[in-house]
């Protein structure tokens, strides 16, 4: 009997913790109308790091982003808006309301045609709730680390 509380426990307990509780949402709806924590989607879309690091969001299929796969090409340039070739990007879609982020690895595609312009496929909002994506040109520092905040409608 014992044996089988804990295991119902373990299986229970994943679920608990991207659901109910005082998060705003839950896995199935959430209502991006009341988020206030997100950017206003647009295509130029600009974050800067606290180093001084540009990121533009240059095109986002679908846009707005939404559930499941998106892909990003994104412009970076250094505090001197130079495009920075060679960036060593790090992309880490998280969820701060749950806690996670997502088990998909983005792919990072530097442009062969375009300097400063790197493609990032996929990025995976595998539920509804607020998303931010956090992008960082060189060490994944918060210094060198901008975010972009979407919210994904359930």
């Amino acid at each position: 009997m014992r044996r089988s509380a804990c295991l119902a426990l373990c299986l229970v307990a994943p679920l608990a913790a991207c659901g109910g509780g005082e998060d705003p949402g839950d896995d199935e709806h959430y209502d991006c109308s009341m988020e206030t924590r997100d950017d206003d989607f647009a295509i130029g879309l600009e974050k800067v790091s606290p180093s001084g690091t540009h990121f533009i969001m240059m095109s986002s299929v679908p846009a707005p982003p939404g559930r499941g796969d998106n892909h990003f090409v994104v412009h970076v340039a250094d505090s001197a808006a130079a495009p920075m070739a060679g960036a060593n990007l790090t992309v880490r879609p998280f969820m701060p309301d749950h806690g996670h982020g997502t088990a998909i690895p983005v792919v990072i595609t530097e442009s062969t045609t375009v300097v400063g312009e790197y493609d990032l496929n996929p990025v995976n909002f595998h539920m509804p709730g607020l998303w931010q994506v956090l992008i960082s040109a060189g060490s994944a520092t918060e210094a060198n680390t901008a975010v972009f905040a979407f919210c994904v409608p359930g």
